[in-house]
Order: structure tokens, then C-alpha cells, then sequence
């Protein structure tokens, strides 16, 4: 190779190691990029005006989207967008009635003796020793022999369809999670 084709090459690249030195002394250094973060509280609606002033520097929660709109177009402060927020469909599988019978019951035999079908009873527990049987009703018994006790009913409820074990999953047949992912989220 001659020194006329040399001399070029040998010139880019000391120019790309004087360059990439400053590159390398940054690399070395160790250590977190700030000494001290400090979290604050800022209630939802003060903090646009946080973020603007410069109070706070970064917003980890929602905001409203009129307080969103505020910020779009400030280029100091970058909006992520994402779905936020719980949403819940709570069915309350609460019995209607708590009573305890006495005497050892099955199921089958606990649903004659209240009047009730066996699909009814939402729990049920016999206690030998006590010589009990605690009962879990999703319908108000229709009839409650002379010595049962209720341990507790609801005022004004006779029936919950959610104790229903077979209600609360039919509800699955009934909410299409598809649409709400795709056009709610």
C-alpha cells in the first residue's frame, strides 16, 4: 500500500479514536445517573399544573382526558398512553340466610327438612360432635323447623341469583370479553 492511500486511513482513524475516548470515559463511570430521587404526592388535580411548573417531573398515574389535552403539544412533557383503572364486575355470592339445624344432615336431607331443592344450599357442614348441621341458603327457607336457629338472615332479601353457583357462571356466557378488549380498550 502506498503512503498516499495510507496516510487517509491512518487519519480516520485517529479522528475516530479522539471521538470515541470522551464515549469510553462515560461508559467507565459507575454509578446511578442522579444521587437522590425524591417521591411526592400530588393529587390528581393539581398535577398538570405540577408537570407544567416543574414541581414534579414525571406523573406515574392517570390523568383525566381534559388534563391530558392540556399537555399535548408541550414539548417538555411526554404523555404514554395506556389503559388505567380497575373495572369490575362483583357478584355477590352472599347467602340470604345462615341456620343451624339440629341434627346431622346431608344435603339432600337439609333441603327436604327446609322446603327448599338441594340447588338451594350454597354450604353445607355437619357437626358430629355438636350434633349440628350449619347451612348456607341462597333462597329465605320457606319453612324452619321449631328448633333451628338462624345465625343470620338478610332484611328484605329472599333470594340472591350470585349465590347460585350455576348463575354466576352462566355470566361468563353473557359478557363478551372480546369487545371489551377490543373496542373498550
Amino acid at each position: 500500500m502506498t503512503r498516499a492511500k495510507l496516510l487517509p486511513v491512518l487519519a480516520a482513524l485517529l479522528i475516530a479514536a479522539v471521538l470515541a475516548a470522551p464515549l469510553a470515559a462515560a461508559q467507565a463511570e459507575h454509578g446511578p445517573a442522579t444521587d437522590k430521587i425524591v417521591f411526592i404526592r400530588v393529587p390528581r388535580d393539581k398535577a398538570v399544573e405540577a408537570l407544567l411548573t416543574g414541581k414534579i417531573d414525571v406523573y406515574l398515574y392517570g390523568l383525566r382526558p381534559a388534563q391530558a389535552a392540556r399537555l399535548i403539544g408541550n414539548p417538555n412533557i411526554k404523555l404514554y398512553t395506556a389503559p388505567s383503572g380497575i373495572v369490575d364486575i362483583i357478584l355477590n355470592p352472599a347467602p340470604v340466610e345462615i341456620v343451624e339445624l339440629k341434627g346431622v344432615y346431608t344435603k339432600a336431607e337439609a333441603a327436604k327438612l327446609l322446603g327448599l331443592p338441594p340447588v338451594a344450599i350454597s354450604y353445607i357442614e355437619a357437626n358430629k360432635t355438636k350434633g349440628t348441621t350449619y347451612v348456607e341458603l341462597c333462597v329465605k327457607a320457606k319453612t324452619l323447623p321449631p328448633d333451628a336457629n338462624v345465625i343470620r338472615e338478610a332484611k328484605g332479601v329472599d333470594i340472591n341469583p350470585f349465590c347460585f353457583r350455576q348463575i354466576r357462571f352462566a355470566m361468563n356466557y353473557l359478557i363478551d370479553r372480546s369487545y371489551i378488549v377490543n373496542q373498550i380498550y
